[in-house]
């Protein structure tokens, strides 16, 4: 799946051409949970889709903070 959405991100930069949408939400919330256990290194595109996502505040303000 995420060599599938890293291969459909380098031509845009949401999963939709309309741009962000709850898709898009639902995708970077398995990759938030996949990245707990795994490397996803080898799909920088991907990566760069959920470090975007992942600066929005609605999605900050969804995750548990981290102690210390």
């Amino acid at each position: 799946m995420v060599e599938v959405l890293d291969n459909h991100l380098k031509e845009r930069d949401y999963l939709l051409a309309s741009g962000f949408s709850a898709a898009g939400v639902n995708v970077v919330y398995s990759i938030y949970l996949g990245d707990q256990f795994l490397s996803f290194d080898a799909f920088p595109t991907a990566m760069q889709y959920y470090d975007r996502l992942r600066e929005r505040p609605a999605f900050q303000a969804s995750v548990p903070k981290k102690e210390g």
